[in-house]
């Protein structure tokens, strides 16, 4: 959810939403992850950096009456290591 909220893109599901399970739905119903993947610029996450096994993307996401800007760091495993 990290990444579909940061890089602004539809979120796709095939679940039957009557049996899901609360821990999901409470993800997909999360008003935080919401607002970032429907920021008003709309403007997509973009990398930023490689170090090791993780990549780090940036969100720039509109300036709300409490801030003078946001933005989101997601952190991702891009691969196993044995």
């Amino acid at each position: 959810m990290g990444l579909w909220a940061i890089f602004a893109s539809q979120l796709l599901m095939s679940v039957d939403l009557r049996t899901i399970n609360s821990v999901s739905k409470a993800l997909l119903q999360n008003r935080r992850v919401l607002a970032i993947n429907q920021d008003p610029l709309g403007v997509p996450g973009r990398h930023i950096l490689s170090v090791s096994s993780f990549e780090c993307t940036l969100h720039t996401a509109t300036k709300t009456e409490r801030d003078t800007g946001s933005f989101g760091i997601n952190n991702v495993r891009s691969r196993l290591q044995n």
